[in-house]
C-alpha cells in the first residue's frame, strides 16, 4: 500500500454541518488536509453525510480536488454505527492514505468506530500533523498530561486516521484548492 502513485494519494476529509451550514471545523480540516495533500504530492478530498447536502458538496468543492456525496434519509441524523459502516465502504473504494475528522463530539463515537472496522489506529485531539520525511507516516502531535506536554505519536498503518482539534489549524482559504 506504500507503493501507492502520487497521483492515487488521497487526503480524506469528513465534512460537518451545522445546520445547513458547514461546520468552521470542516475549513480547518480542509486546510491541514491541504497541507498534507501537499506534502505527498497527493489529492485533497471530501466527504460529506447527511441528507439534502447537494447545496454543501458544491460549497466544499471549491475547497478540495475531489468530493463525495453520501447522501441518504438513513444518515439524515447521526449515528455513529451507520456512518461508520458507510465510511469504511466509502473507503474501500476510494482507498485513502489519510482520514481526518474533526475532534468533535460526534467523532469522539466515530472514529474510534471507524478504525476498529478498518483494522488501523486512531490519534484523537491532534493539534498539528504532518508527514515523516523518508518514511511517509503521520506524526500527531497532541497535548497529553492534562496539556502540560505536546507528545507526537507516528500512525505507521494505512489508512492513517486523526482527529483534530478545532481552532488549532489555518482554515483553507478560497485560493487553495491547488
Amino acid at each position: 500500500m506504500d507503493d501507492v502513485s502520487p497521483e492515487h494519494r488521497r487526503i480524506l476529509v469528513l465534512a460537518e454541518r451545522e445546520g445547513l451550514s458547514i461546520a468552521s471545523i470542516t475549513f480547518e480540516l480542509l486546510g491541514m488536509g491541504r497541507k498534507i495533500a501537499n506534502e505527498v504530492n497527493g489529492t485533497l478530498c471530501a466527504a460529506i453525510l447527511g441528507r439534502e447536502i447537494a447545496d454543501t458538496s458544491v460549497e466544499i468543492a471549491h475547497f478540495a480536488d475531489e468530493v463525495y456525496s453520501l447522501d441518504h434519509t438513513l444518515l439524515e441524523s447521526f449515528k455513529p454505527e451507520l456512518y461508520a459502516s458507510a465510511l469504511e465502504q466509502l473507503c474501500q473504494k476510494v482507498n485513502p492514505d489519510t482520514i481526518l475528522m474533526g475532534c468533535t463530539l460526534d467523532n469522539l463515537n466515530l472514529a474510534p468506530s471507524l478504525a476498529y472496522k478498518m483494522g488501523v489506529q486512531v490519534i484523537t485531539d491532534c493539534i498539528d500533523l504532518a508527514i515523516e520525511p523518508g518514511t511517509g507516516h503521520l506524526l500527531c502531535a497532541k497535548p497529553v498530561y492534562g496539556a502540560k506536554v505536546i507528545s507526537t505519536f507516528k500512525l505507521e498503518k494505512k489508512p492513517y486516521l486523526a482527529t483534530l482539534r478545532p481552532k488549532t489549524s489555518e482554515p483553507i482559504g478560497p485560493n487553495s484548492a491547488s
